[in-house]
């Protein structure tokens, strides 16, 4: 199957909305609408992955993730397995606030992820023994790329979501739609937020059924209908 760009997602999508022409809609207000939906995409699958490995270092607890970390989804200590995630505020009424200075092999992890700061805190502080060469994997959900040009292809390209990048140009064209003063569009609209629910339920689907486990944020139904439905 050859890969989708950016072109692609926005012929696709002038089409969905009969404007082929481009005379209600320009180009780059398309292309922003799928920049969004790209977005919207990863928010609700989690499924543009990707691993990074660190080497634990004793009395090191807190390391830097990777700049596009745009969440966790399970971190794995080789010699424990995977770690329990908790809330830095949980740590700080279940553990109480001397947990900074607990020493011992890691069972859990908090996550800071914001726009200048994304760190992985570990607990307890590993000592020698947990020391090793990247023993501490980290599966992590990446920000979506920008598509700055016609030819970028979306969600990074990945084989395994090129079935479901319709879903892109489905809620990007009911995004354009819900803008209208017709109520037909608005119609047409609330059956491509369908349309975008189903091919974004069957990617996490895919996606639970090659993991191990599954997270309880994947476990959501209606995920477009949140947005602008009329």
């Amino acid at each position: 199957m050859p890969n989708y760009t950016r072109s692609d997602l926005v012929t696709q999508v002038s089409e969905l909305i009969g404007d082929t022409s481009n005379q209600q809609w320009s180009t780059t207000q398309i292309q922003d609408r799928l920049q969004k939906a790209q977005e919207k995409f990863v928010s609700d699958t989690r499924a543009l992955r990707d691993t990074q490995s660190f080497s634990i270092v004793a009395g090191t607890n807190t390391y830097d993730l990777s700049t596009d970390t745009f969440d966790i989804a399970r971190v794995g200590l080789t010699s424990k397995g995977v770690l329990k995630r908790i809330g830095k505020f949980d740590m700080d009424l279940l553990v109480g606030g001397s947990w900074q200075s607990v020493n011992g092999t890691p069972s859990s992890y908090y996550v800071d992820v914001s726009s200048t700061n994304k760190k992985l805190t570990l607990y307890p502080i590993p000592q020698s023994a947990d020391a090793g060469t990247n023993n501490l994997v980290v599966d992590y959900v990446k920000v979506p790329p920008v598509m700055a040009s016609d030819s970028d292809a979306p969600l990074n390209g990945q084989t395994l979501l090129q079935p479901y990048l319709d879903a892109l140009a489905y809620f990007a064209a009911a995004q354009i739609l819900y803008a209208s003063n017709n109520p037909t569009d608005w119609t047409k609209a609330n059956v491509m937020i369908k349309q975008y629910d189903t091919k974004a339920t069957e990617c996490i689907t895919l996606f639970n059924d090659l993991s191990e486990t599954t997270p309880l944020r994947l476990k959501i139904s209606g995920i477009g209908r949140v947005v602008n439905a009329r």
